[in-house]
C-alpha cells in the first residue's frame, strides 16, 4: 500500500501489481551512472591530447563528491590528483564547483554546512557567503576554476555536464601545475573543458549552452 501510494507499483485487476511511473527515477539514475563514463571517455581522451594535462570525470551522490574517471597528463611532470572515488573537497575543486553553482542555494548552504570547507591551502575559500558569490560567477562564465585551493602550485578550470533536460548530471575538468600555467594554456585548458562538456552534454540530448538566465539553479539532479 505504501508503494502504491508513493507511485512506485500501480495496482491491477484482482490483486496484481506492476511498477510504478516512479520506478523510472531509479532506472533513470542507473543509467546515467553506468553511462557516464562510457559516454565521457572519448572527451577525457581529446582533452588529455590537446592539453596535455590530467582529466577528471566527477559526480554528486547525495552529498559527496566522487571522482568516477581520470585521464592522467602526458608530462613527466604532472598533478598528483590522487585515486578515483570520493573526494571532501567539494567547495574547493573544479569539478565540485560546476556542479555546485547550479544547486539551489538552501541546498548548498546544507552540503557545506553537513561536509564542512576544510582549508587546504591558503586559497581555499572557507566562508559559505563568499563561496556562494564565487558560484555566482561560475554561473555568468559558464566554467568554474580552482586556483590553488585545494592543492598548492595546481590550477583546474571545470564544467558542468547536462542531460536532455538541463539536468546537470556531472562535470568535466583538466588540471594542470602553475609552472605550465600561463595564459595561453589556461586559454586552451578553458576552451577544451568548455567544448567538450558541451558537446557531452549535446550527446546526452541538450539542446544547447547554458547561462545564468535560462537555467533555474533549481534544474540539478543529483546522482
Amino acid at each position: 500500500a505504501t508503494l502504491v501510494q508513493r507511485g512506485y507499483v500501480t495496482k491491477s485487476a484482482g490483486r496484481r501489481y506492476a511498477l510504478g511511473p516512479r520506478i523510472l527515477s531509479f532506472s533513470a539514475a542507473c543509467l546515467r551512472q553506468v553511462d557516464l563514463p562510457r559516454r565521457a571517455e572519448p572527451f577525457l581522451e581529446r582533452i588529455n591530447a590537446a592539453t596535455g594535462e590530467t582529466v577528471h570525470l566527477a559526480v554528486l551522490q547525495g552529498e559527496d563528491l566522487f571522482t568516477i574517471a581520470k585521464k592522467d597528463a602526458r608530462h613527466a611532470v604532472r598533478v598528483d590528483s590522487g585515486a578515483v572515488g570520493k573526494t571532501d573537497a567539494v567547495h574547493a575543486t573544479a569539478t565540485g564547483k560546476a556542479i555546485l553553482a547550479w544547486l539551489p542555494e538552501p541546498q548548498i548552504r546544507a552540503i557545506l554546512a553537513h561536509k564542512g570547507m576544510t582549508r587546504f591551502t591558503a586559497n581555499t575559500i572557507t566562508d559559505c557567503e563568499g563561496l556562494l558569490e564565487h558560484l555566482r560567477a561560475v554561473r555568468r562564465e559558464g566554467y568554474a576554476t580552482d586556483n590553488e585551493e585545494f592543492q598548492p602550485h595546481v590550477v583546474c578550470v571545470g564544467a558542468a555536464i547536462r542531460d536532455h533536460v538541463g539536468t546537470v548530471v556531472g562535470s568535466l575538468s583538466v588540471s594542470a601545475p602553475t609552472m605550465r600555467a600561463d595564459a595561453a594554456h589556461l586559454d586552451l585548458m578553458r576552451c577544451e573543458i568548455v567544448n567538450a562538456a558541451n558537446s557531452l552534454s549535446s550527446e546526452l540530448g541538450n539542446s544547447g549552452t547554458l547561462d545564468e538566465k535560462a537555467v533555474p539553479a533549481s534544474s540539478v539532479k543529483q546522482a
